[in-house]
């Protein structure tokens, strides 16, 4: 009998933590799904598509997601509102 081991470090539950679905995003934001999916597309951000068709999904990078947010809180140093 064989034995598997995981030879990562890392949980596989703390891969999935690094993304977040549109739904997630929309609840961090507090702002609808669709308002979350316009904003990240418009920031850039790469999206993971797991699946195809009506049963893919899409997923964002947390790092990516946070960075926007440092990038564009306000009042952060360097940044100047109109």
């Amino acid at each position: 009998m064989h034995t598997v081991r995981n030879e990562s470090s890392e949980d596989p539950g703390d891969a999935l933590a690094q993304y977040l679905s549109p739904r997630d995003l929309a609840t961090r934001w507090s702002c609808s799904r669709t308002s979350a999916q316009r904003i990240a597309e418009r920031a850039g951000f790469a999206r993971y598509l797991l699946g195809q068709g009506r049963n893919g999904m899409v997923r964002y990078a947390l790092a990516e997601i946070e960075a926007y947010e440092r990038k564009n809180r306000f009042g952060a140093p360097g940044t100047a509102r109109r």
